[in-house]
């Protein structure tokens, strides 16, 4: 969705480019796990979106987002302030807004309940900075707002901590 919006790339264009640099930041991560201890290799995974995509959990926390945001002007709202505050003097389109939305609202599920790979739920979510995302997980998770969502979700004992996090 950046591609689309601040590069202005058709969604072919832009897919494939996310892919190459997705594929880019593997091969990273992969020189990096080879780099350790031997003993210490078999114990992380290195995985895609489309791994996280895969889990049915993402799914139905994922299909309940975009139906509130379809359904909710409210929550609409959050996200697109989100996305505005992201965005920051940068002049785009409500349209363009809203395409950006799907960005925001298709990482919400693992922010909000984590990452599930191999029957295992990760729940330490590193992100890259404090931001109204950040804040608006938290809220969803404490039931101060979207209270609903938070139960549709079923999210009570099932905390994600996101943690400021950077890498060089």
């Amino acid at each position: 969705y950046n591609y689309q919006v601040l590069k202005g790339y058709n969604v072919a264009k832009a897919r494939k480019t996310a892919e190459r640099v997705g594929q880019d930041r593997k091969n990273e991560a992969d020189r990096v796990v080879r780099s350790l201890p031997q003993e210490l290799q078999p114990k992380i995974h290195v995985i895609r979106w489309a791994d996280v995509e895969d889990d049915h959990y993402f799914q139905q926390m994922k299909t309940e987002i975009y139906n509130e945001f379809q359904e909710n002007d409210e929550f609409k709202s959050a996200i697109l302030e989100v996305v505005t505050l992201f965005l920051d003097s940068r002049n785009v389109s409500d349209s363009a807004k809203e395409t950006l939305a799907h960005y925001v609202l298709d990482e919400l599920p693992t922010m909000i309940g984590g990452i599930w790979h191999k029957n295992i739920q990760y729940n330490l979510y590193p992100y890259p900075g404090v931001s109204k995302v950040v804040e608006l997980v938290s809220d969803i998770q404490n039931g101060k707002l979207f209270p609903e969502l938070a139960q549709r979700l079923e999210l009570e004992g099932k905390k994600v901590v996101v943690v400021e996090a950077y890498v060089e």
